[in-house]
């Protein structure tokens, strides 16, 4: 036995030296869910999250029918099965050979059952009956109920037989004898499952409302546990005598239904029409859909639970998942149940704790039943196509397991896959870059040994996936607890989407993440951008933020650059920005028209060599720090006085004049509107102001840059 464990921050670094480098990555498979998610063969997936040989699986006989409903085998180790859509039994005795046993006229066979006397009992619908089968397959009516349908079976430990039925929702006892009494008359639709507890107690659940119902003896029945879902499909009673129910369906959807069934009865219809036209029912309007039992076929998607529910009626849900639909229960002398699900045809073990593992997966759709055989193997009917499997108590000699595909994001070099565990394991791996692998992708390779690890070597690609080949040994199973696998982008470079150059004044702060790190804590880059604060305004202040993004979301730091058009040269701004906004003084710099540029380095998640950098320059912009020029005053007659405003990069705003050092008044341009950067003005000086006339004109341009020029006006006396 070999114990492989996780390879350490140290071996990492000395084992991942590719041509391009971004931060390595790992990623793990340790959980039952992980598992899950890929593809195997004879694989069992533990409870605590390990995979390990699943329990041999013998095909004992594929009918050929498309569903087997029920499965029993009797004291001396002949097996029956029941199915549809043809109404048929099939025997496979104990030294494996199997035969038509009983053909009925109705349908479907959905429940058997075999007394003390090793006889069997057979539940056919519609026009529900039962029939009592001797050795030789000869058959009698042992019960004609009116109800349509019959559901299920159990005998109690005295001979007598229980029959559930529908439309009429009932729970039948019928004595060996063959007299029969009603226990149970509900108003629900159906009563679709019964178990019977060592000491006779019997539970029923239904369809409707999804009721577990309690019948003693000598008592009224009573609902026990209201599950509130749509129907209780199937019961099994623990040894210690807990019950437990799978319910499937939301509580007050009515799926719509032909009469009283669903699945079955489209079965029923294609096989009645198969009869009248010389087919089989295989043959005729069988959709792989169809055979989920009852109206599970009208809600692929409902919700299924799993509860276990004590002798006072108190319940736990242990099982909710919208996809593995339970279809069958059946509890072991362990007190483990076993679940059989659909619509991935895989059987499950719940254990005292409430526990689910995956016991095993088969190639049919659904597990629609379950039976205990000798030494403790298990019986296992399918659906989709009708066959019938013995699972035996050791495990299988070999199996394989292939992960889900795993998406790195970008091409990636593949470094190290470690595992832990136990016994002797192959690993495998292969590579492509389409989302689910095709001819395309590379060949499976086999890991090269490094040490207690392995090596990938597949070529680079974006996605990736392991596979293992578990064998057993005489020594020892395998199990494997984790697999991991260390991979590595292959570093692009980083992207700047955008440069803004926002309005003269608006002034940003230092970002609030900023603000509130931790003195002399490292920082790694920024990896979005920085989401911008309210401005206020600066004069002579400016700003500029930028978008970016990087394709192995490196963390980035930025460099602010600026020139004058017709420059040669950048100037800096700033350096080892973590920060996508930056605002400075522009009142230091010359009026004139500038760019920006920035660049972005993912330098602070990459070794320096293989570092790389992008940049992007912004749209021309205007510096004005300057107001505008008031010239070529002139006075062509007296009182008037005419002059012109000028600015050399913004556009005129407002004029105001005083005279005589009185208050600014408000003065328009001689077309009207202040729009340009040159305006001519005109102003009437007052009569009544002798002598001398100082007037003082203050010009504002967009901007918000202000100049006051003075002139004298000479005036006589």
């Amino acid at each position: 036995m070999r114990i492989f464990k996780i390879f350490s921050a140290l071996l990492l670094a000395t084992v991942l030296n590719f041509a391009n480098a971004s931060t390595p990555r790992i990623l793990s498979h340790n959980s039952r869910t992980d598992f899950e998610r890929g593809t195997f063969k004879n694989i069992s997936i533990l409870h605590g999250g390990k995979i390990t040989l699943a329990p041999q699986k013998s095909r004992l006989i594929d009918t050929g029918d498309p569903f087997v409903w029920a499965v029993v085998q009797d004291n001396k180790g002949n097996v029956y099965l029941g199915t549809g859509n043809d109404g048929r039994i099939y025997k496979i005795s104990a030294d494996g050979d199997s035969s038509l046993f009983f053909d009925a006229k109705e349908l479907e066979v959905y429940a058997l059952a075999i007394d003390r006397h090793n006889r069997l009992f057979a539940a056919t619908s519609p026009d529900g009956k039962i029939y009592k089968i001797n050795a030789k397959g000869q058959s009698s009516v042992f019960f004609d109920p009116d109800e349509k349908y019959i559901w299920s079976l159990v005998f109690d430990g005295k001979g007598n037989l229980y029959a559930a039925t529908g439309e009429k929702a009932r729970v039948y006892k019928i004595t060996p004898q063959g007299k029969s009494s009603v226990l149970l008359e509900s108003d629900e639709t159906h009563i679709r499952s019964l178990a019977v507890d060592s000491n006779g107690l019997l539970y029923a659940g239904s369809s409707g409302h999804g009721y577990v119902y309690k019948i003693a003896a000598n008592a009224k029945p009573y609902v026990l546990f209201d599950t509130q879902m749509k129907e209780v499909h199937s019961l099994a009673v623990a040894p210690d005598g807990e019950i437990f129910a799978a319910a499937f369906g939301e509580a007050g959807v009515k799926f719509p239904q032909a009469g009283a069934t669903s699945a079955q009865q489209v079965g029923q219809q294609a096989s009645t029409q198969g009869k009248k036209t010389g087919g089989t029912a295989s043959e005729v309007a069988l959709a792989p859909q169809s055979i989920i039992p009852e109206s599970m076929l009208r809600a692929t998607k409902a919700q299924t639970s799993l509860f276990r529910i004590d002798k006072n009626g108190y319940a736990k849900n242990i099982w909710l998942d919208n996809d593995a639909q339970i279809l069958t229960l059946a509890s072991n002398n362990k007190g483990e149940i076993i679940v059989g699900t659909g619509n991935k045809g895989k059987l499950y073990q719940v254990n005292r704790n409430g526990e689910i593992s995956m016991l095993l997966s088969t190639e049919e759709s659904q597990i629609t039943s379950l039976g205990f055989a000798a030494k403790g193997s298990l019986l296992l009917g399918t659906a989709n196509m009708g066959r019938c499997y013995r699972i035996g108590v050791k495990s299988a000699a070999k199996a394989s397991f292939e992960s889900e595909t795993i998406d790195t994001g970008a091409l990636s070099s593949w470094g190290i896959l470690s595992w832990e565990g136990s016994g002797e394991a192959s690993f495998f791996t292969r590579s492509g870059n389409t989302e689910h692998p095709q001819k395309t992708w590379s060949e499976w390779k086999a890991c090269a040994a490094k040490g207690e690890n392995l090596r990938i070597t597949s070529p680079v690609a974006r996605f990736l996936q392991w596979k293992c080949e578990l064998q057993k040994t005489k020594a020892s199973s395998p199990v494997i607890d984790k697999v991991t696998i260390s991979y590595i982008q292959n570093n692009l470079p980083p992207e700047i989407t955008a440069v803004v150059i926002h309005r003269p004044g608006d002034y940003y702060g230092e970002p609030q993440s900023h603000k509130s790190a931790t003195p002399g804590s490292k920082k790694s880059g920024l990896v979005y951008p920085t989401p911008l604060s309210k401005s206020e305004y600066k004069k002579g202040f400016r700003s500029v933020d930028w978008l970016f993004e990087d394709p192995n979301f490196d963390g980035l730091k930025f460099n602010v650059y600026y020139r004058r058009l017709g420059d040669r040269f950048w100037k800096a701004l700033a350096k080892d920005l973590e920060q996508s906004v930056y605002s400075w003084d522009s009142s230091n710099m010359a009026d004139g028209k500038y760019e920006i540029k920035v660049t972005a380095s993912d330098a602070p998640g990459n070794p320096a060599r293989y570092a790389m950098t992008s940049e992007k320059r912004s749209d021309p912009f205007i510096v004005d720090n300057s107001g505008p020029e008031t010239q070529n005053f002139q006075t062509p007659k007296p009182g008037i006085l005419r002059f012109s405003v000028t600015d050399t990069w913004s556009s005129i705003k407002s004029t105001y004049y005083s005279i005589d050092a009185g208050e600014w008044l408000l003065v328009y341009p001689t077309d009207g509107i202040s729009d340009s950067k040159s305006e001519d003005f005109e102003i009437t000086i007052p009569k009544k102001i002798k002598g001398d006339v100082s007037i003082a004109i203050k010009a504002q341009d967009s901007v918000g840059n202000i100049k006051v020029a003075h002139t004298v006006i000479k005036r006589s006396k």
